[in-house]
């Protein structure tokens, strides 16, 4: 089981927003299939290569089961064997998402990156395989990969200061204006104005948490991260 905040963030607020609005059987089992894929690729992370390929198998199975369920499967399936393929090979990156992030060579964070960003596509593909609109999906998406980056480098800063040998994410802010950028656009394109407000979230959630002051307050700041990420979804699937 990972041990990160991060990584479980990065993973569920997509899956729980797509099963939030969308809450079928075939949904949740192709929820069930990326947690299990996301189990393997720890696994293998960790050299307990048996498991991960018990796990792998598991989820690849429960892929292939709701296909026949989907109106549009195509999109679901490609993007499952892509998540697959990156899962595995991602796995030889040690340094990815082992709950030190900014102590390990630079490459690690854009690594995190795609990590926020895959769940992200690999969710939207389910979505939009089960039904859902995929303008209106895409863009509560790209928002909510915003609000994700913004905490990637939020957290990052603020435990580079409390925590020995962390480092801050220098290009944090021009990837994180660029996709806030990006969500607005997006949203008012789609008619969705108030999905663009995502982005500015985060900075809420910067105004009303306490600075970290010692180390203890890692783990506070990891949990918040995770609660404010659930808020964030809530409010998108409470204004479909």
């Amino acid at each position: 089981m990972p041990r990160e905040h991060g990584l479980w963030s990065w993973m569920s607020a997509p899956l729980c927003l797509v099963f939030g609005l969308e809450p079928t059987l075939t949904v949740a089992l192709g929820c069930l299939s990326i947690v299990l894929g996301f189990f393997a690729i720890n696994a293998l992370r960790a050299a307990k290569v048996h498991l991960a390929t018990w796990l792998g198998v598991a989820g690849a199975t429960l892929a292939l089961l709701i296909v026949p369920a989907l109106p549009t499967p195509l999109g679901w399936s490609l993007g499952y064997a892509s998540f697959a393929l990156a899962g595995r090979f991602g796995s030889r990156r040690p340094g990815v998402g082992l709950g030190r992030s900014g102590v390990r060579d630079p490459e690690a964070t854009w690594w995190e990156v795609s990590a926020i960003a895959g769940f992200a596509v690999l969710a939207l593909a389910l979505g939009v395989a089960a039904g859902l609109p995929a303008g209106w999906l895409s863009t509560a998406m790209l928002g909510l990969v915003s609000f994700e980056l913004a905490g990637l480098y939020w957290v990052r800063r603020e435990l580079s200061r409390v925590l020995p040998g962390r480092s801050g994410w220098t290009a944090g802010p021009a990837l994180v204006l660029g996709s806030a950028a990006a969500a607005v656009a997006l949203a008012l394109w789609a008619g969705a104005p108030h999905l663009g407000a995502l982005p500015a979230l985060y900075l809420l959630r910067i105004l009303t948490t306490r600075a970290a002051a010692t180390a203890r307050d890692a783990r506070r700041l990891g949990l918040g991260e995770a609660a404010w990420a659930a808020l964030a979804v809530g409010l998108v699937v409470g204004a479909a």
